[in-house]
């Protein structure tokens, strides 16, 4: 047995749980296995000791059946789900958030404000920051909106985070700050482990995320005292065997940002159709395994949806659509409202007084990508460099561009000599990021999949045309020849046709399109008009509740 496997084990023997679960944790970090039946079995009883029968089961199920001991199938049985006690009529006054207080049996005060309780796993990156928008669009609208999240990045009194899920079935509140991201860290070492024990799983691809979590939203305080659950991008925050407490008991709505909700464990398909069935035998995995670990995520996922009433809404018709043709979310009401964006910020700046700060020459054309990984190869970043060397062959001789990007994880890439390259590295003051848009002449985003970007609608909103493939939810936000180009999906010499007929605008179209993106932006994406829709939303809900 592995020495920290050992070690572990006295530690739980002593009566330090906390302890030997969380030394299990940072060492499954460094060695992801694989593990022997006999330490996959140690780990489990860390696993129940610490009150986390979810990863006990999780982990068990990693072992093929026929290498299963009685203990095995002991320890898989301890780590079955529990029922939750039934909730009072008239929870007692304990300790909350500021301005908290107890809810009455009818759920709702008279007069008093709507109570909104938004789950995320972030409040950054791409989903996380357009649920934390969508939070203070709400808190703008005199709404009581709290945002509870794993991964909290931001300076704001009302997002919180997330607890370790209690023995037992005790309330606990959400803190309000977590430096070390402890279970956020964990989680993604969890899906790091599970990915890894997939040897065939091809390259390239995002996390591949499971139905657990370390926390219990259903225990939250302040999530139980809030009259609407708002939930956005959720792996590895909400616990699918207990999930159905909070959904069962309170209007809750599902903001999607990608398909995960309704696969096994993927975020974007990358063309395979098995979440509009049953998935198994997941590309994803490289498993050749009907009843492989997407199987029998997808199957946790339907105990829940079976169980429950829920309203859906995605910024996009794309991902509407995608979610009506679904066997998993196809019964529930769907809901398209886009991203709401603070326009204050995002708006055209001086084109030059930018240029110069981010090191632009005056005779260069620039050409910006920005993701929060560059490298995400679904961002589509090195199809970019590859219309641009396509491009090379047909710009005049005296031409010169500058490729500017922003996000972390740059891949290395050759380019033409005209290409002057640019990066920015990790963005995260929004008002350095309007410049850099305002700077640019073009925006470009291949993704190879994708739903509403953000960047697509920040771009816009500072008045700069975005050149895109014509796939996901991109065509809602670009207007083909009037703010943009939309090139047929992964052509890349239409891709650098679009970026050809940007710059063929310039400059004497530039002020008649700049102008043209940004009435788009402001008549879609405007916050305080998405936060009303959403508001609209939640009171209906409630009338009906």
């Amino acid at each position: 047995m592995k020495p920290w496997i050992e070690e572990a084990l006295h530690i739980a023997e002593s009566g330090r749980v906390l302890d030997a679960f969380s030394a299990v944790h940072d060492a499954m970090q460094s060695d992801p296995g694989p593990y022997t039946p006999g330490e996959i079995s140690a780990i489990a009883k860390i696993f129940l000791v610490a009150d986390q029968p979810g990863l006990s089961r999780m982990l068990l199920e990693r072992l093929p059946r026929d290498q299963w001991t009685d203990e095995h199938h002991s320890l898989y049985d301890a780590s079955g789900e529990t029922e939750a006690p039934p909730a009072k009529e008239t929870p007692p006054a304990e300790k909350g958030l500021p301005g908290a207080r107890p809810v009455a049996a009818t759920g709702r005060i008279p007069g008093a404000p709507l109570r909104i309780a938004m789950i995320s796993a972030s409040d950054s990156g791409g989903a996380g920051t357009a649920a934390w928008r969508l939070h203070r669009g709400l808190l703008g609208h005199g709404v009581e909106s709290r945002m509870y999240v794993m991964d909290k990045r931001r300076d704001d009194e009302n997002v919180l985070v997330l607890p370790p899920a209690p023995k037992g079935d005790s309330v606990v509140d959400a803190l309000p700050s977590d430096p070390q991201r402890y279970l956020w860290r964990a989680t993604t070492a969890r899906w790091e482990q599970t990915m890894a024990a997939h040897p065939d799983r091809p390259g390239g691809l995002e996390a591949f995320t499971d139905p657990l979590s370390y926390s219990r939203v259903d225990l939250v305080r302040g999530i139980r005292e809030a009259d609407v659950v708002s939930f956005h991008w959720i792996a590895g925050v909400v616990d699918y065997p207990t999930l159905h407490n909070v959904l069962a008991g309170k209007p809750s709505v599902w903001t999607l940002h990608d398909l995960n909700a309704f696969t096994g464990g993927c975020h974007y398909a990358a063309g395979c159709e098995k979440f509009r069935d049953r998935c198994g035998s997941c590309p994803q995995l490289g498993s050749s395994d009907e009843n492989d670990f997407s199987r029998r995520s997808w199957d946790t996922k339907k105990e829940l949806y079976d169980k429950i009433s829920l309203t859906v809404v995605t910024p996009s018709d794309w991902l509407r659509r995608e979610a009506e043709s679904s066997s998993l979310f196809r019964p529930f009401p769907v809901h398209v409202i886009p991203n709401p964006h603070p326009l204050d910020l995002f708006h055209p700046r001086d084109r030059e007084a930018e240029r110069q700060r981010i090191g632009v020459e005056r005779e260069e054309r620039m050409v910006l990508f920005g993701a929060d990984s560059v490298g995400n190869h679904r961002k589509g970043f090195l199809h970019l460099t590859e219309a641009l060397s396509e491009l090379d062959r047909k710009l005049d001789a005296r031409q010169r561009l500058a490729l500017v990007t922003f996000g972390r994880k740059v891949p290395e890439i050759s380019l033409p000599e005209r290409f002057r390259i640019v990066h920015l590295g990790s963005l995260a003051d929004e008002e350095t990021i309007a410049g850099v848009y305002s700077a640019a002449d073009l925006f470009v985003l291949p993704s190879l999949e994708d739903n509403l970007p953000n960047t697509v609608a920040e771009s816009l909103a500072c008045g700069t045309p975005v050149v895109s493939f014509s796939i996901g939810g991109i065509p809602e936000m670009v207007d083909h020849l009037k703010t943009g180009y939309l090139a047929k999906p992964f052509d890349i010499a239409d891709l650098a046709e679009g970026i050809q007929w940007v710059l063929a605008q310039l400059p004497e179209q530039s002020d008649e399109i700049r102008t043209e993106c940004r009435d788009v932006a402001v008549k879609k994406y405007s916050q305080a008009t998405q936060a009303g829709l959403y508001l609209e939303l939640f009171r209906s809900l409630l009338s009906e509740a």
